[in-house]
């Protein structure tokens, strides 16, 4: 219990002083605007009714707003509704994944093996970038892998309780379980829909542990359902809203996508540095999630556990990482936050595969004679010290990351808003703005100024409001950006259309963004 309090503190902790030092609201880009907009529209009209059209045309699935309109009715309608959420979530995250990964390889290895393994995953999450980043915006991610891990967590106990001694309180904590799982599990679902590739190795894992249990049927069948109750309301909204469910990722998809880099797609043409199966598979050996230095233990790791025949649990760790990753390294579109959701079965590994060669390398005869035949307890003291100098210069090798890439990230975010400030006091008074990709931002902070998405404004749009608008108009756009992810794309060529039919004279630069007065 106090190891899993010191890990919760230490990341709540960090998280605001991640929030306090960078003075960083959660809000963002288009995304995280879009997820907040959602919840204000839950809190005032929590019951969906035909009018209430936001809510039943909200692209995403609502598990994240709902959490952040729950958030409201604590702390008022503000961002800090959405981001405190996220904060506690990405702190108990810590003790969570100590837990599990004690509990996970319980009964196949010493105590302290265990003991260090869980500290260590507990101390990683804590400290790697990806996390703490997801803790701190308003976005859904943090929250969905909360779900998931839960989910996995309460299975991995609900085993534990089945092999104990059989009686009816027993059974009646292995049903509430089994309920609990499904409802968790659920609940990542409805945060974000990529969790349904869980599914197979929740399966897979439940089918290998209670394959000779009479109630396992039953079991499983609480779970379905207590999950379909609430998979299913979202499945119904979603089917309001055209492409939600069938995304272009999902329909996208191809197998070759695998060795590209350079894709074009509904979202522009993008050029990746890195093909997308080495990209996704990031969550193993780059230092924004876990620092090299610790991924061969991961292959270590997997051996120990085929070696020991422990076939439940390779089967819910690879299967849940490889079916995630299989379906992300298909995708035509690179980002680096998705990598979260395959994440916590490479923490888990890592730390159980270091550990346990610690625990061993006390003595390097047998375990490690097939790296050292020879060896004796002397190099047994060295490769204890060896290993011991790669966990903590991979965790402070993982904090020195996190700093440099938050303090670029949220820098970033935050001059997006500085931006939008400096463009909202050059404006007149009555003057309407056109722009991408700071509209939410504009409507947000400066909601004095009519703001318009040059995005949904084709050839017809533009000549109609040109022919209407009474007041000064005014162009905000990132050029560059236009001109090579949008090339040939219907915002280029509005913006073109803009060029030609229009006098586009720059008023101020704010790089990358430039401001234009438009003038017939």
């Amino acid at each position: 219990m106090r190891t899993t309090l010191i890990l919760f503190t230490l990341a709540f902790i960090l998280r605001l002083a991640v929030v306090a030092w960078w003075q960083f609201d959660g809000l963002y880009g288009q995304d995280a605007f879009a997820y907040y907009q959602q919840a204000e529209a839950i809190y005032h009209s929590p019951f969906i009714s035909p009018e209430s059209g936001s809510q039943r045309n909200f692209f995403w699935p609502n598990g994240y707003p709902l959490l952040i309109a729950g958030g409201m009715f604590l702390v008022g309608v503000t961002p800090w509704a959405g981001q405190i959420t996220n904060i506690l979530m990405g702190a108990m995250l810590a003790p969570l994944m100590y837990s599990l990964t004690q509990t996970l390889f319980a009964g196949n290895a010493p105590p302290a093996t265990l003991t260090r393994a869980g500290i260590l995953a507990g101390l990683i999450v804590t400290l790697t970038n990806q996390l703490l980043t997801s803790s701190v915006v308003i976005m859904a991610d943090m929250a969905a892998l909360f779900w998931a891990v839960l989910a996995v967590w309460l299975l991995v106990q609900a085993v534990r309780v089945h092999h104990s001694t059989k009686s009816q309180a027993h059974w009646l904590l292995l049903t509430c379980l089994f309920i609990f799982m499904g409802v968790t599990f659920a609940l990542a679902v409805i945060t974000r829909w990529i969790y349904l590739l869980l599914a197979p190795a929740l399966g897979g894992y439940i089918l290998l542990q209670f394959r000779r249990d009479k109630q396992f049927t039953w079991l499983v069948s609480l779970a379905l359902v207590s999950a379909t109750l609430i998979i299913m309301p979202q499945i119904w909204l979603s089917l309001h809203r055209p492409g939600s469910l069938v995304h272009s990722w999902l329909i996208g998809w191809r197998p070759y996508h695998f060795f590209q880099r350079d894709f074009t797609t509904l979202d522009g043409t993008a050029h990746y540095r890195y093909p997308m199966g080495l990209f996704y598979a990031f969550p193993a050996l780059h230092p924004t999630y876990l620092f090299p230095l610790l991924t061969p233990f991961i292959a270590w790791a997997v051996w120990r556990l085929w070696q020991s025949q422990q076939y439940a649990t390779l089967t819910l760790l690879l299967g849940w990482a490889g079916g995630v990753y299989l379906f992300l390294a298909g995708i035509p579109y690179q980002n680096m936050r998705f990598g979260l959701t395959l994440y916590p079965p490479c923490v888990i590994l890592a730390s159980f595969g270091v550990s346990d060669l610690l625990q061993y390398s006390k003595n390097l005869t047998p375990t490690l004679s097939y790296i050292s035949p020879y060896g004796n307890n002397g190099e047994g003291a060295k490769s204890r010290l060896t290993l011991t100098f790669i966990i903590i210069i991979s965790l402070m090798g993982m904090a020195g990351w996190s700093y440099r890439e938050l303090n670029i990230t949220l820098t970033n975010f935050n001059q997006s808003k500085e931006i939008a400030q400096q463009v909202n006091q050059i404006l007149p008074p009555n003057a309407t703005l056109l722009t991408f990709g700071l509209t939410l931002t504009m409507q947000h902070y400066h909601p004095n100024h009519p703001t318009l998405d040059l995005y949904f404004y084709n050839e017809a749009y533009l000549t109609e409001l040109l022919n209407h608008e009474t007041q000064p108009l005014y162009l905000l756009l990132d050029i560059s950006n236009i001109e090579t992810q949008w090339q040939s794309k219907p915002l280029a060529q509005s913006y073109h259309w803009l060029q030609r039919k229009t006098h586009l004279t720059p008023i101020a630069t704010y790089p990358p963004y430039t401001l234009f007065q438009v003038t017939p």
